[in-house]
This record gives structure tokens, sequence and C-alpha cells, in this order.
């Protein structure tokens, strides 16, 4: 699902080049909106977004609890698998090693800052599940580069 025609259209050409036609479907639509591509996912069983949600936290938490709001009403019952990063506070920084660190720096305090795009913990995201009443069914934050999967449920 993407808000660009172009993003789609370039995807598609990708799809047909590696002959995955047959499991891979794009949409056009709005994430701030579900009902703009509710009709062409109405036969999925679960969603899936590794590290692209943060990107809606640049319009503010409230922002994102009102996506999960509107898909939880728009796909009741569905699965939603979500990836993203989870941020280190400054006393997490204070015990790495210099070198270890200066990626996760660069990330966190260079590139999403100068993107405009939104980061946060954890437990921020738990926060936004509450607030939007999404049902955690699991969480899994053993995973490299700080990437915590929580699956969800509408």
């Amino acid at each position: 699902i993407d808000i660009s025609k172009s993003a789609l259209e370039e995807a598609q050409r990708r799809i047909d080049k590696k002959k995955l036609t047959n499991r891979i479907s794009l949409s056009l639509g709005d994430l701030y909106k579900p009902e703009t591509f509710a009709d062409s996912v109405k036969d999925v069983d679960a969603f899936n977004a590794i590290m692209v949600m943060h990107e809606f936290l640049r319009d503010g938490e409230d922002s994102v609890v009102k996506i999960f709001k509107s898909m939880k009403q728009e796909f009741k019952g569905k699965y939603f698998f979500l990836g993203e990063f989870d941020c280190l506070e400054d006393n997490e920084y204070q015990q790495m090693r210099y070198p270890d660190r200066i990626h996760y720096l660069f990330y966190q305090h260079m590139i999403h800052p100068l993107t405009n795009q939104g980061l946060t913990t954890k437990e921020g995201w738990l926060n936004i599940f509450r607030k939007a009443d999404i049902q955690v069914i699991e969480m899994n934050d053993k995973l490299s580069f700080r990437l915590v999967q929580f699956i969800l449920k509408f």
C-alpha cells in the first residue's frame, strides 16, 4: 500500500521482473484513510510494516493513534506484524563503547530529525497501542539493530 502512484508503478516493475505477481499485490491508498485501500485487502488475514509507521510520528503521537483506531475499525479481527526501532535513552548510549554507538546516534539524532520523521521507544509504541485500544499478542525485542517486532490484533 502506498500513496504514490509512481512508487507503486516502480514496485510493480520489480515484482514482474522477479516473477512474484502471484505472491505480491500492490494497492494505491493512504494509511491515514484505511477506507481508501480496504476493498483491495478485504481477503488478507494480516498486514506487515517494517520501519514504516514511525514516519507518521512526524505528525505527532495522536496522529498515529488515530491511524491505528481507523485500521482497527476497518480491519476488525485482522493481524498487524509491525517492526520498529527502539530508541536508545542517553544512559544507554553512555554504556556503549564509543564506536558501537555512532551508528545509532546518527540514525536516531541525525537522519530522522533532518528528514522530519519521528521515532519512539518500545514503551512509546506500547503506549500508542494502549491509546488506540489495539491488542498486543506478542512482542520480540531480541532482534538485531534494536528492531522490535509487535504482533497486534485489530
